[in-house]
């Protein structure tokens, strides 16, 4: 005698079918809450870059800022931050530069003055 494994019956398959769409929902309700979650970091990342970018003043009041408006503003303090930081070594070196005239100047005072005393 063989035997075989029972074939399913009509209640089995409609089981494992309702099984089959539970899990579906399962992952599809899943993915959708990790999406979500996603969603909510990256726009409280947003507004943090916007707050850093903007300071506490609303850009605008009426309207969300997009990010087109974002990367422009972004760009812009960039390239003021860097003009600044070019700046401020220009003038650093602009003093140093003037410090040392200036101690030239008061050494040269010192030798006409010494020069001068000799003289009299």
């Amino acid at each position: 005698m063989i035997l075989r494994p029972p074939r399913p019956c009509g209640t089995c398959s409609v089981l494992k079918e309702e099984l089959k769409q539970e899990d579906a929902h399962r992952e599809l309700r899943e993915a959708q809450e990790k999406e979500l979650k996603f969603c909510r970091t990256l726009e409280h990342f947003r507004s943090q870059v916007i707050k850093a970018t903007y300071g506490r003043v609303k850009p605008f009041r009426d309207k969300p800022v997009t990010d087109q408006q974002l990367i422009e503003k972004i760009t812009q303090v960039t390239e003021d931050n860097i003009n600044f930081q070019q700046k401020k070594w220009t003038l650093q070196k602009e003093t140093q530069l003037s410090n040392s005239k200036q101690e030239e100047t008061t050494e040269n005072i010192e030798k006409l003055r010494t020069s001068l005393d000799s003289c009299q």
